[in-house]
């Protein structure tokens, strides 16, 4: 936590992740937090990290990811 590219990160896989068990792949978390100002690759190092750090969690494959409560 503590940047606001992550909290935009997880915002979008919290609002997003609510429509689909299997979470919300990463090209539709780079198109929505990239509108915001932030480039793909920051995204997807930001995703890395939070899934790191046990925020969010692939599932059905390392591509999508959802929420962690």
């Amino acid at each position: 936590g503590g940047s606001s590219l992550n909290d935009a990160v997880i915002q979008c896989i919290k609002t997003m992740g609510t429509q689909a068990d299997s979470g919300v792949h990463v090209n539709e978390i780079t198109s929505q937090v990239s509108q915001q100002g932030f480039s793909a690759s920051d995204i997807k190092n930001a995703i890395n990290n939070l899934s790191n750090e046990g925020h969010i969690y692939s599932t059905i494959d390392e591509d999508n990811y959802q929420y962690a409560e």
